[in-house]
């Protein structure tokens, strides 16, 4: 079993200038998400290949770190739909007229991507006795209230069952049948307002621990003062 107390939670830009002290948590991070994708895509296609801006262009990138193994990602992004601009990105594009029109009839324009949600094959449920995807998705919500979203949207797999991890926390389906990279997923909705606790007492601790432990090289100031995994 995991030493829970080894474990860190860390949240960080995907873009950045100058020379910053997790310069090589990131690049660490990014090449698990690169390889994990990698693998993802030519399951179905094995001339795919990912798109590093699909990393990069992300306002926030979480991760759990165990020792010296990245144990967990998620990344996020942050949209305003009053811009024409930012309702035309292509994340959206399977959205549904309908969708579109339930969004603006609920004045949700305040808006947190919840995308590339990866686990650490080693890490599953299975073998480390946690759900650390869940984790990540109640860690999401987290952020989506810190920073005073509207809501979360996710395109979440089913097979992975992504769209029940979000259920968990509060979250809703209000789009089926969306195919990504040969997947099928559910849109998931989650308002600020609805999220709410895991039913699973010992998941949600890990998730308050974490959140609480948690450095955060965008809003915390101290944070270089704190000893930082994967350093090397």
């Amino acid at each position: 079993m995991i030493d829970l107390n080894s474990l860190s939670y860390l949240i960080m830009p995907a873009k950045f200038s100058g020379t910053p002290p997790f310069l090589n948590l990131h690049n660490r991070i990014y090449e698990f998400w690169h390889q994990m994708f990698t693998d993802v895509l030519r399951s179905r296609d094995p001339q795919a290949s990912v798109n590093p801006d699909h990393f990069i262009r992300q306002n926030r990138v979480a991760a759990i770190i165990n020792n010296n193994d990245i144990v967990a990602l998620h990344l996020y992004t942050f949209f305003n739909f009053s811009s024409v601009a930012a309702r035309e990105n292509p994340y959206f594009s399977d959205f549904t007229k309908s969708t579109w029109g339930y969004l603006e009839k609920e004045n949700l324009k305040h808006v947190m991507t919840m995308e590339y949600l990866s686990v650490n094959p080693s890490y599953r449920k299975s073998k480390s006795g946690f759900s650390f995807g869940e984790i990540m998705v109640g860690l999401g919500f987290k952020i989506m209230k810190e920073s005073q979203q509207d809501c979360t949207l996710g395109i979440a797999r089913q097979d992975m069952h992504v769209d029940k991890m979000g259920q968990n926390f509060g979250g809703t389906p209000i789009q089926p049948g969306i195919w990504r990279y040969d997947y099928e997923c559910s849109l998931m909705l989650s308002r600020a307002e609805d999220a709410h606790d895991h039913p699973d007492k010992n998941t949600q601790s890990l998730v308050n621990h974490l959140w609480n432990q948690r450095i955060d090289f965008i809003n915390d100031a101290n944070t270089s003062s704190k000893p930082l995994p994967l350093a090397a």
